[in-house]
């Protein structure tokens, strides 16, 4: 898929995908870990922030949340899928969610790995709701310019292939 996709890994370069859902900004992501880990042999994980968070916030109470961070951080690939987390523009992190992505991407960011994200929103919006100094490492690992992806909706368009076969199928059955 990508050339010299190596290059990613010996150089600890990231990707910082953003823009509207259902653009395929998880479908690449996912394509490039895939390739990294299955065809190139990297250990690596993808994680979806929102989700990410509820277990956290579990793991708290059992006493588990070090050692669900540290299985996430032993990895040389980390892909944060939507790092907004559900959000809108207008919502806020909780000090807790705040620094938990601190963290990861800090960790990303000492250990020299790489760091693989997706969110609908571009720098502006990460320096606003998690701060400079994460958006800073980001942008040091992933580029000054984030890719912007958009386009038409693939899954309104997957519903409208969809649509049309089942009404096929139901007309020939009438």
């Amino acid at each position: 898929m990508i050339l010299n996709i190596d290059k990613f890994i010996k150089n600890n370069w990231g990707l910082f995908i953003y823009g509207p859902p259902s653009q395929g900004k998880t479908e690449v992501q996912s394509c490039v870990v895939n390739e990294l880990c299955i065809d190139k042999d990297y250990k690596g994980i993808m994680v979806n922030v929102k989700r990410l968070m509820g277990d956290l916030k579990d793991a708290v109470g059992k006493g588990t949340l070090n050692k669900i961070l540290d299985t996430i951080k032993k990895n040389e690939i980390i892909a944060l899928n939507d790092i907004t987390g559900g959000k809108r523009p207008q919502d806020e992190f909780s000090p807790f969610e705040r620094g938990i992505i601190y963290e990861l991407v800090d960790a990303v960011y000492e250990k020299e790995k790489t760091l693989i994200i997706t969110g609908k929103y571009n720098y502006d919006w990460v320096e606003d709701k998690l701060g400079t100094d994460v958006k800073d490492r980001i942008i040091q690992m992933c580029g000054i310019e984030p890719i912007l992806m958009k386009g038409h909706n693939f899954r309104e368009e997957h519903g409208k292939k969809r649509d049309a076969e089942v009404k096929k199928m139901i007309q020939k059955i009438s």
